[in-house]
């Protein structure tokens, strides 16, 4: 019993360090109604990847986390969180909210 509760604890901190890729984000975004056609699935990506390069390049780890976490936030909400703004971090996100 011991060690499933370890075997289960330790897929739990993998889990939870998992970011997901973002073309998997902006398909979900594209799913929820968020982005209207496929080449906006393309333009999301394309954004999503040069944002996250930029905080690579400038080694700036404190946006690289909430990066993550935000790709993280969108992966696992609901449409309607995510509609709602629950993963919004004006950190990250430089563009007003509507």
């Amino acid at each position: 019993m011991r060690r499933l509760a370890e075997v289960l604890f330790a897929s739990a901190l993998l889990n939870a360090g998992c970011v997901p890729r973002c073309e998997n984000v902006c398909e979900k975004l594209l799913a929820c109604g968020l982005e209207s056609e496929r080449v906006a699935l393309e333009e999301c990506t394309t954004s999503c990847l040069e944002q996250n390069a930029l905080y690579e390049f400038w080694d700036d780890e404190d946006k690289q986390l909430a990066f993550d976490e935000h790709r993280r936030c969108l992966k696992r909400s609901s449409c309607q969180e995510i509609a709602r703004g629950d993963c919004y971090d004006p950190e990250i996100f430089i563009f007003a909210r509507e």
